[in-house]
């Protein structure tokens, strides 16, 4: 079986892994390192996942706003970004929680999240407000989502190399 990374305040199913300390959210030195994650880890997938369902439900919004009131394509774009990387950072946030190198795989996903949410929220400003948010917000972004999917295959190849 499976430990379950998520819990209120556990990480771990005790019945899983019987050496999990009392009273922390770690598992003993000595138990299998791939299931060392501490409280902030955990805190970090949980902050993830409410941006990623902020986002996603962002993406739906300005797709719909794109198709029927303001015909714009970078809110196409915009929308299709959102839900594309809101998703891929989520699944990365929760798949990478048994990972080692936890840390290298939420950096991705934050990344995904904070240059996908810098691009949609200039273009949003271009369409709604009729100007950028601040000049390059939009090529930042992007240059941002790439980073964050570059840093998400180093911690996949990092993962793929022998301990």
């Amino acid at each position: 079986p499976t430990p379950s990374p998520l819990g209120r305040g556990m990480l771990l199913n005790s019945l899983h892994c019987p050496r999990v300390i009392s009273g922390h959210n770690t598992i003993s030195e000595q138990s299998h390192s791939k299931w060392s994650v501490g409280v902030s880890e955990t805190r970090s997938v949980g902050l993830i996942a409410v941006i990623a369902g902020l986002f996603g439900a962002a993406g739906i919004a300005l797709g719909a706003i794109a198709a029927h009131r303001v015909p714009d394509p970078g809110l196409v774009t915009s929308a299709n970004y959102l839900v594309m990387h809101a998703a891929g950072a989520l699944a990365v946030a929760f798949g990478a929680s048994q990972q080692e190198r936890l840390r290298l795989w939420l950096l991705g996903a934050a990344l995904l999240l904070a240059g996908s949410g810098l691009f949609a929220s200039d273009m949003a400003s271009r369409a709604f407000l009729g100007g950028k948010l601040f000049p390059f917000a939009a090529p930042m972004g992007g240059s941002t989502m790439i980073l964050g999917w570059l840093v998400i295959g180093v911690a996949g190849i990092l993962s793929l190399r022998p301990r």
